[in-house]
């Protein structure tokens, strides 16, 4: 159907339908036509095409098929209903679309430390889905919104590219669940989680580690990604709360083959979720979620190779020795990326140290023959050579 069609049956159904009923979804159901919900379904069908073929999508069907089964895990009868999609965007977030599909942000799994932190988020937006709480929003704004408006927010909430940080924001303001349905999300989302074995206290956790992000961006630029998903001490206690108050919690038998499988999903792309973590310019929250990284026993060289980024791209880090000694540590691990000594090069000979400049640069070249920018390295080096 094309576009225009679809902007007229959203007019209509935001301009004065009925209300969608509080009940639940019921599995295998589908909305009438001409109500509120039938309309936003038909503009997220359309989204849904559009994400599809919007190259945010990661063309990786190994991680793709790994969160889809998982969501499929926790949704039970309603596994048909949801689609998930991992697209590449940085910070944390995930949306779920009125007819279904989800959109999981490659800085969420970033952020994840585990395979229960993950289904906590996941099992939060199928709770939304179920209780149908975007319809109930949406309706809500249909007051202040044109279709044209309400269209061009959603699906560029949902992961359609349709603008820069300071859009996601605003989307990010005007998607934002009341506080009742967050707290209904996180209910039966903990309670999704619990049923098939999943550790409750990782719900606690994943929002006390976005608290520390939280307070870390205050000292740097706003980060609109919060918007739709405030984390909040009350929320956290919540859970925790909720956590505490099972009686006994039972360690299910393939714990070790799910960390196993997390991290198999997750290591083959660490170092393109950094490097796009990095190139926001966040710092300081970046700063928070190395922290974390370095207590995992995995990555260490390629974690410590972009604490060193962070060190040398921020304005307003003064002491540029920090970065080389984030550097000189990457290198000690095998995992560490070649583009380390690249960077350590650079520094050194910021510093006026050309023997180790030199170094850096020609190990470089040696490990990377094909890189883009090698023309550019040679000329860096045969400037130094010139050096006493």
């Amino acid at each position: 159907m094309r576009l225009s069609c679809l902007l007229a049956v959203l007019a209509i159904t935001v301009g004065g339908c009925t209300a969608a009923p509080r009940s639940d979804l019921q599995p295998g159901t589908t909305p009438a036509a001409d109500s509120v919900e039938g309309g936003l379904w038909m503009v997220m069908e359309r989204a849904e095409a559009q994400l599809r073929t919007s190259g945010k999508v990661i063309p990786d069907p190994e991680l793709q098929r790994y969160v889809q089964d998982l969501t499929c895990e926790l949704a039970g009868e309603y596994c048909g209903q949801i689609r998930t999609y991992v697209v590449r965007q940085p910070g944390f977030n995930a949306s779920m679309a009125p007819n279904g599909f989800m959109t999981v942000w490659s800085g969420l799994l970033l952020r994840c430390e585990n395979e229960d932190q993950l289904v906590t988020v996941l099992g939060h937006e199928i709770a939304h889905y179920v209780r149908r709480h975007s319809v109930q929003r949406w309706e809500t704004a249909r007051d202040t919104l044109t279709a044209a408006t309400v269209f061009g927010v959603m699906t560029a909430g949902v992961g359609v590219p349709v603008g820069g940080l300071a859009q996601l924001g605003v989307i990010g303001h005007i998607q934002a669940y009341s506080r009742d349905h967050e707290r209904e999300a996180d209910r039966l989302g903990f309670e999704f989680m619990a049923k098939h074995g999943y550790d409750p206290q990782a719900a606690a956790q994943v929002w006390s580690n976005l608290i520390a992000e939280r307070e870390a961006a205050e000292e740097d630029r706003p980060d609109p990604f919060f918007a739709s998903h405030p984390p909040s001490e009350e929320r956290m206690e919540s859970l925790r709360e909720m956590a505490n108050a099972l009686a006994e919690v039972t360690v299910p038998s393939d714990a070790e083959s799910r960390d196993l499988r997390f991290r198999a999903a997750m290591i083959p792309h660490l170092e393109a979720w950094l490097e796009d973590e990095v190139d926001l310019g966040r710092y300081a929250q970046t700063q928070v979620l190395l922290d974390r990284l370095k207590e995992r026993e995995h990555s260490k060289g390629l974690v410590w190779y972009y604490q060193g980024e962070v060190l040398r791209r921020n304005p307003d880090s003064e002491d540029r020795s920090e970065a080389v000694a984030a550097y000189r540590q990457a290198v000690e691990h095998a995992d560490a990326p070649v583009a380390v000594h690249r960077s350590l090069g650079i520094l050194l000979s910021k510093e006026g140290d050309v023997a180790g400049a030199r170094a850096a640069f020609a190990t470089y070249l040696q490990a990377a023959p094909d890189a883009e920018d090698r023309e550019i390295v040679q000329y860096y080096l045969s400037e130094l050579e010139k050096e006493p």
